[in-house]
């Protein structure tokens, strides 16, 4: 069953792999994760992270209404 567009949540996420992985440290995942609807971004240093932006934005009260947060 396909939910209605205006119950959905867009988010992107970008994520790149930083550093060499010799003397100047080990290779790392970074990467942003922005709310469509908002434009609100977030700079993350963990897969984790990405998860958390994403709940924390399902959990408000307008969620999945398609409106925007002011």
């Amino acid at each position: 069953m396909t939910e209605p567009e205006s119950n959905a949540e867009t988010f992107v996420v970008r994520v790149w792999l930083e550093g060499t992985g010799d003397s100047e440290g080990p290779r790392a995942w970074r990467g942003h994760v922005t709310h469509v609807m908002s434009g609100d971004r977030r700079y993350v240093e963990s897969f984790d992270a990405i998860a958390a932006f994403i709940a924390d934005h399902l959990r408000r009260p307008d969620a999945g209404t398609g409106g925007t947060r002011g």
